[in-house]
């Protein structure tokens, strides 16, 4: 009679087993609840024959994107290392060698998130976002362009306004990049962690470029902040990739974000 399903806890990493001639199965723990897990199984004893060590998942996850629950494991004295995906499969990466690195699989969206928010203190006084951005405004979302004038209806006020756009942009090669801004009242640009581009004070309908800085190949975090505290209201984000000297503000196929995007 075969044995119960043998559940591998949270805090497994490697299981040694010696079965002798008795099938067990081991239940592989929910991707979903254990992004990037590395299991790593050995048969000391090495009764391939009789296929001792068996896995099984549970619910909707499955084992080698083939559809299947349960498969075993027949390689005489061979160590298994398995690894997920984040979502529902687990794979075999290596047989008898444990080297494969472990990537969390990040789904990444169309856009910059954008957020609107109604300004309760002075932001110019502190620095860019130090302080005052208060409840959020308007309907936060997805916009392309990047381009919010004076009257927006999506936003719903004129005045102390603060926005936020956050998220990704994408290169598949390693090139240059060049930010532009048009902007009444101040404004700054976040490109890989880095303060690129910056004029955070009271003025008009003002044009800053950037220097040209490095954007890699893959996705690259960017942020803009902006704030209206009176007068006027213009808010636009340009960029020129590589030597074109063309700006654009399209996202499509540029922008992206992802579920850290929206904190």
């Amino acid at each position: 009679m075969a044995s119960l399903p043998i559940a591998i806890s949270s805090n497994v990493m490697v299981i040694p087993v010696n079965l002798s001639s008795t099938s067990k199965t081991f239940t592989l723990p929910v991707v979903s609840t254990n992004q990037g897990r590395m299991l790593i199984f050995k048969d000391y004893y090495g009764n391939s024959a009789n296929s001792t060590i068996r896995l099984s998942t549970i619910g909707l996850d499955r084992i080698e994107r083939s559809g299947v629950s349960s498969m075993a494991l027949s390689q005489t004295f061979g160590a298994w290392t398995f690894m997920n995906d984040g979502r529902t499969n687990w794979f075999l990466t290596d047989v008898y060698q444990n080297t494969l690195p472990i990537e969390i699989m990040t789904s990444y969206l169309p856009g910059l998130w954008t957020r609107f928010y109604n300004l309760t203190a002075d932001p110019s006084i502190n620095g860019p976002g130090s302080s005052g951005w208060g409840n959020l405004i308007g309907t936060s979302g997805v916009y392309n362009p990047i381009n919010f004038q004076d009257g927006d209806s999506r936003i719903g006020q004129s005045d102390n306004v603060g926005i936020i756009s956050k998220g990704y942009m994408y290169s598949p090669t390693t090139t240059v990049v060049t930010f532009r801004t048009i902007s009444d009242d101040g404004i700054v640009v976040f490109f890989n962690g880095v303060n690129v581009l910056q004029n955070w004070t009271y003025h008009g309908d003002t044009q800053d470029n950037s220097a040209s800085v490095t954007l890699p190949a893959g996705y690259t975090p960017i942020e803009m902040r902006f704030f209206e505290w009176g007068g006027g209201f213009t808010c636009e984000l340009y960029w020129s990739i590589g030597s074109t000297g063309t700006f654009v503000s399209n996202t499509t196929g540029v922008m992206f974000y992802d579920k850290t995007s929206l904190t």
